[in-house]
């Protein structure tokens, strides 16, 4: 049986197809993933190395300056290396924003500041990717940004547009 992250991700990418975003903002972009998955599949599967423009703009706020590896500069067409409770507000608006396995990290006034803020910057959708139940977790390679500061629930998120 498929892994629940695995599950979100192809949820997340099949929302995302339907979408057809031309901007999307990774909050949170750790290693790419978001970022990796979005330039191959919506941006029509090209090579990474050409990079054509494929009508896509795809830029990532990570606030850990060593998660920004080679990966960034064929995947990003911008990277933000700061906070994103500080750089979002610089930002313009992006038709999809994605902070996956993110808001876990911040207090939970802090997080849902943030989402506000997102939220006022997504155009089309703001996906949001959170472990629910608590999840304790402690740095991880000298990250101090990994420590979970927050516990989030299926009842933190409810409405008519939210999808969990």
């Amino acid at each position: 049986m498929p892994s629940s992250a695995y599950n979100n991700t192809v949820f997340v990418m099949d929302f995302l197809t339907k979408l057809d975003p031309k901007s999307v903002l990774d909050v949170g972009a750790g290693f790419g993933r978001w970022g990796f998955l979005c330039r191959c599949h919506l941006g029509g599967g090209y090579s990474l190395q050409a990079k054509p423009d494929q009508g896509l703009r795809i830029d990532a706020i990570e606030v850990f300056r060593s998660n920004i590896s080679s990966i960034y500069a064929a995947v990003y067409d911008n990277t933000f290396n700061d906070d994103a409770r500080h750089a979002l507000p610089q930002c313009g608006k992006y038709d999809v924003i994605i902070c996956g396995d993110m808001i876990e990290h911040l207090e939970k006034d802090d997080g849902w500041s943030l989402i506000g803020e997102m939220r006022n910057h997504a155009a089309k959708a703001l996906i949001v990717v959170v472990p629910f139940g608590d999840c304790p977790q402690g740095a991880v390679g000298g990250n101090e940004f990994e420590v979970h500061r927050s516990v989030w629930t299926r009842n933190d998120f409810t409405g008519p547009d939210v999808f969990v």
